[in-house]
C-alpha cells in the first residue's frame, strides 16, 4: 500500500531546486536532532502531541522513542497516524481505492526517501551533510502497538468524501492496466487544480477533524498524539473550539 501521506512532502517541495533543498528540508524539520512534545488543553483530558516527518536523522527518531517510552510508563495511550484499507472489503473493490488515489497524487514510489539514491520522492536528491532515514515503524519508536489506536483514515474514506463533494474520479485505460502495487506509473495525472484541493480538503483538513473527533470520543484521559506536525495547529484549532 503506497504511503499517500508523502503527497505533503512532494507538494511542498515541487518549486524547489536542489540549491533550495535543504532549506525546504530544515523548515519542515527534517534535520531536527530532538523532538518538542507539544500540549494541548482540551476539556479533562490531557493531550500531548509528537509532531513527526516521515524523513529524518536516526538521532531525532532515537528521541522520539525515548520519550514515548517513557511517557506510557506515565499511562498514556498514543493515539497514531496511518492512512490505510478498509479491509473489509474484497480485494477488487481495495484495488480500485488505489488506483484513485494514485490518480490522485500520481505516486510512483513506495519510499520517502531512498537511501541508496539519496533521491525524496523519487524526485529530489538530497546532497546534504546529515544522513538521512525513512521514519521507522511505530514498534521500532517503541510504541505498544497492542494499547495504541490508529486515530487516521482510510483510502477508501478519503476517496468517498472527495467523490460525494466533487464527484467520481474517472480512471482512463491506462491507470486500470497498471497494478496498484507497480513501482511505473506513466499514466495522465489528474490537474494540479484537484491535486492542491485533495491535499488542503482532505488529506490535511478531513483528517484532522476525524483525529480531533477520535479524541472527542475516546474515553481515554491521557492520550499521546504521534502525528505529522503540520497537523499541530489545525487539531488544536478543532479542539478547542468544541
Amino acid at each position: 500500500m503506497k504511503k499517500i501521506i508523502l503527497i505533503s512532502i512532494i507538494l511542498s517541495l515541487t518549486s524547489c531546486t536542489s540549491l533550495f533543498l535543504d532549506k525546504a528540508l530544515e523548515k519542515i524539520g527534517v534535520f531536527e536532532d530532538k523532538v518538542e512534545i507539544q500540549q494541548i488543553k482540551h476539556k479533562n483530558k490531557e493531550i500531548l502531541f509528537i509532531g513527526m516527518h516521515h524523513i529524518g536523522r536516526e538521532e531525532f527518531y532515537n528521541d522520539v522513542g525515548y520519550k514515548v517510552d517513557s511517557l506510557q510508563k506515565k499511562d498514556y495511550v498514543v493515539f497514531y497516524e496511518l492512512v490505510g484499507i478498509d479491509k473489509s472489503n474484497d480485494s477488487l473493490t481495495n484495488d480500485m481505492y488505489r488506483k484513485k488515489i494514485r490518480k490522485i497524487t500520481g505516486l510512483q514510489t513506495t519510499k520517502y526517501y531512498d537511501t541508496l539514491t539519496q533521491k525524496i520522492g523519487g524526485k529530489f536528491k538530497y546532497k546534504g551533510n546529515y544522513k538521512l532515514i525513512n521514519q521507522p515503524k511505530y514498534p521500532q519508536l517503541d510504541v505498544d502497538m497492542s494499547n495504541a489506536i490508529n486515530a487516521d483514515t482510510t483510502i477508501n474514506e478519503l476517496i468517498d468524501a472527495y467523490e460525494e463533494r466533487y464527484g467520481l474520479i474517472e480512471l482512463d485505460k491506462c491507470d486500470i492496466q497498471t497494478p496498484s502495487n507497480s513501482s511505473e506509473y506513466n499514466c495522465d495525472k489528474i490537474s494540479e487544480e484537484i491535486g492542491a484541493r485533495f491535499k488542503d480538503e482532505f488529506m490535511e483538513d478531513f483528517r484532522n477533524k476525524n483525529l480531533a473527533a477520535e479524541i472527542n470520543s475516546s474515553r481515554h484521559d491521557k492520550i499521546l498524539v504521534i502525528y505529522g506536525k503540520n497537523h499541530l495547529d489545525d487539531l488544536r484549532n478543532y479542539l478547542t473550539t468544541k
